[in-house]
């Protein structure tokens, strides 16, 4: 909903959110992850290694809690949220092809505004 923030409380709030978001990514990331801003409110997590679906699950949940708590300067509580959706790279996989699955997955998570991670994939 970050359109809704800088609409509603103004854009600098909405780039406090921004800076509160990749903050928390960045702590919540393990050593030997690459986090990027990929545009707009959208960032990418890059996990290596990851063991299986279930180990990119839980950090995702972790990412989502923590950016979840972030406490964003004239932002009423509990506004700061995210939407996570996980990809698994899988043998014929181009960078493109990857993230068009995670951008598909993202999607998904923000139609059901779940708090479970939407995969696009069970294989690692």
């Amino acid at each position: 909903r970050f359109k809704e923030v800088n609409d509603t409380f103004g854009h600098a709030v909405g780039d406090r959110l921004l800076v509160a978001a990749a903050q928390a990514i960045r702590h919540t990331a393990r050593p030997g992850d690459h986090a990027a801003r990929v545009g707009g409110d959208e960032f990418v997590v890059l996990l290596d290694p990851v063991l299986d679906e279930a180990e990119a699950r839980s950090i995702a949940e972790r990412i989502h809690d923590a950016i979840r708590g972030q406490y964003v300067q004239g932002l009423p509580d509990g506004l700061a949220q995210a939407s996570v959706g996980v990809a698994l790279s899988e043998p014929d996989d181009t960078p493109s092809s990857l993230m068009q699955r995670a951008d598909t997955a993202l999607y998904a998570a923000k139609a059901t505004r779940a708090y479970t991670p939407a995969t696009t994939s069970s294989h690692t």
